[in-house]
């Protein structure tokens, strides 16, 4: 059984002819991760100094990527739009998550910018474990 990951664009939501076909993989599990790949990728180029996590989630929901997986019995357990959501959670801290939004925008962006070298920080070490994780599955792949 192969699982297809098709990748919708969210400025163009649902209209297949801005969908692409992406990798085809042999386990469920690569597909997931090629995917959460995809989703981190637009997260990080889109992070900016000081940026509120309510504007980097809404610059994902308008304009990133939204991967899925096709294939394998029933439905398969991934949001990209939920992944998206948890991983600013995890970035920026639950409490910054929930105190920084639209109807407090000064604030918002006061404790972003406070607290911009920790989202870097963070930012940083999801890189290096990812890469990490990269190199392992390549290492692997050449066995």
């Amino acid at each position: 059984m192969t699982y297809q990951v098709i990748i919708d664009d969210n400025f163009h939501y649902m209209d297949p002819e801005h969908q692409r076909v992406g990798p085809r993989f042999a386990t469920l599990e690569e597909a997931v991760a090629y995917c959460r790949r995809v989703v981190d990728e637009f997260l990080i180029e889109n992070y900016r100094f000081g940026m509120p996590s309510y504007e980097l989630l809404t610059q994902y929901l308008l304009y990133g990527e939204d991967p899925f997986v096709r294939g394998g019995e029933g439905g398969v357990p991934f949001s990209a739009r939920d992944y998206a959501g948890t991983w600013i959670r995890e970035v920026y801290g639950e409490w910054q998550f929930a105190v920084c939004n639209r109807d407090k925008p000064l604030l918002s962006r006061l404790i972003a910018t406070a607290l911009a070298p920790v989202v870097r920080w963070r930012i940083g070490r999801r890189l290096h474990r990812s890469a990490a994780w990269s190199a392992t599955s390549v290492r692997r792949g050449r066995d």
